[in-house]
């Protein structure tokens, strides 16, 4: 299964709970977990996650680096008929009846 992370999950964690400087293993997990195919990030929303201009900031450094990006981008085309399918609801397993 795949788990698509969205921006307010990787800046709550770097605020709140996982600090990239205090819990590194977090940050390198969420980059294995990419690397593995399990956890990936649409373009759009990792552009969300802006790492700030202080280049020797671990968490600029981390987000910058090139095998973070390729690990958790998610490469592959949008399906228009699934993200309106989505939007309406019709993603869970209990849809997929007539019309589905």
């Amino acid at each position: 299964m795949l788990y698509l992370l969205d921006a307010n999950v990787i800046i709550t964690a770097k605020d709140s709970y996982y600090a990239i400087d205090q819990i590194p293993e977090f940050w390198e997990w969420l980059v294995h977990q990419g690397e593995a195919g399990n956890t990936k990030m649409p373009p759009e929303i990792l552009d969300e996650v802006r790492p700030g201009t202080d280049k020797d900031d671990t968490f600029y450094q981390w987000r910058k680096d090139k095998a973070t990006v390729e690990a958790l981008l998610l490469v592959e085309e949008v399906d228009q008929a699934l993200v309106q399918r989505g939007a309406r609801g019709g993603l869970c397993a209990r849809s997929q009846g007539p019309g589905a």
